[in-house]
């Protein structure tokens, strides 16, 4: 597994700087996927960044974690308030699969599994769902 923070794949620069999460507010974590290409992991991620900045007008990619097919866990947001999940920002940490959730990779998996055990042991016993959960999706 490989880690790719912030730097290493230079987001646009933030106009707003981003709110640490709050362990006392985290409830869960959820599960998203992106659409389009996992052959480059890097490439999509920048891609979301800039539709997030440029069309959404958010700070920054809305994830706090993305993962790619070849098990790569890439720094979104972090460990600050999220975007990806409409009333449920500050409560939970997004992670989402770069790709169509339905090929996931084994390493992938397993990544997503990493993060997901790097949030309970940040955060507590906390549940997971999928973004479909909370909203229709496509």
């Amino acid at each position: 597994m490989k880690y790719i923070s912030r730097d290493e794949w230079e987001p646009i620069p933030m106009k707003r700087k981003l709110v640490p999460l709050r362990a006392s507010r985290i409830e869960g974590i959820v599960l998203h996927h992106t659409t389009g290409s996992s052959n480059d992991p890097i490439a999509m991620t920048k891609q979301h960044d800039r539709h997030h900045v440029h069309n959404r007008g958010w700070s920054t990619i809305a994830y706090n974690w993305l993962v790619g097919n070849g098990g790569e866990i890439i720094e979104g947001r972090g460990w600050h308030v999220g975007g990806a999940t409409k009333n449920w920002n500050s409560k939970t940490v997004a992670i989402s699969f770069i790709g169509d959730g339905d090929n996931a990779s084994e390493a992938a998996l397993s990544a997503i599994n990493t993060v997901i055990d790097e949030c309970r042991s940040k955060y507590g016993d906390l549940w997971v769902k999928c973004h479909r959960d909370f909203k229709a999706t496509y």
